[in-house]
């Protein structure tokens, strides 16, 4: 099984970090037979993703946790309710709401990828009005997924980068990650520009 290495801040107590640390096992056990569409382990994204809330974002233990666990329900066996044996409620709740409706989280599943993202989208919105860390997971997913979005369709790019500035960006913004929101803009903006200097989408 492999586990990447992970630089966990030194702001967290010992307690905190061997959660992080045994998160991070947990989810490389679960994702172990996965690979990113780029050919890497599937569970470099979390951790990248973990970093990022780490170093960028300033998160908390349980938020770092969710982002070490976010895909976890989505795609592998593991449940809402393994979650929160083994970490809490709290990174249950932020697990759940960081989830796409429908998969794994208990409500009816939706075949249709536009109107999935939409209801997605309405889910973390309601989850975040009662913890907003909700949107920092969400958001440290979106900027890593944004570095490698060359490995989809020209079509999947303009509408990753689009639906990102619509959402993920907005957000970072109005939370008052300025900063981070202008680095996931650029990605966008490149991206954007790439395509338009073929004259579009294939």
């Amino acid at each position: 099984m492999f586990i990447p290495e992970l630089s966990i801040a030194d702001r967290f107590s010992p307690e905190e970090q061997g959660r992080i640390r045994k998160a991070l096992g947990f989810a490389a056990e679960a994702h172990k037979t996965q690979l990113r569409k780029g050919g890497a382990p599937y569970i470099t994204h979390p951790a990248a993703v973990a970093g990022l809330l780490m170093h960028e974002f300033n998160a908390d233990a349980d938020t770092v946790l969710a982002g070490l666990l976010h895909d976890t329900v989505e795609d592998t066996d593991v449940t809402l309710e393994d979650v929160e044996r083994e970490f809490g409620p709290q990174v249950r709740f932020l697990v759940d709401g960081a989830t796409d409706h429908g998969e794994g989280d208990g409500n009816p599943q939706v075949r249709d990828k536009l109107e999935r993202a939409k209801h997605s989208k309405e889910k973390a919105l309601r989850y975040a009005a009662q913890d907003e860390r909700v949107l920092l997971v969400k958001i440290a997913d979106r900027w890593d997924n944004l570095k490698t979005v060359h490995v989809h369709t020209p079509r999947g790019q303009i509408g990753y980068s689009t639906s990102s500035k619509e959402f993920h960006i907005k957000e970072a913004r109005r939370l008052g990650f300025a900063r981070q929101a202008e680095a996931m803009d650029a990605l966008c903006d490149a991206t954007i520009a790439k395509w338009a200097a073929y004259g579009g989408m294939p």
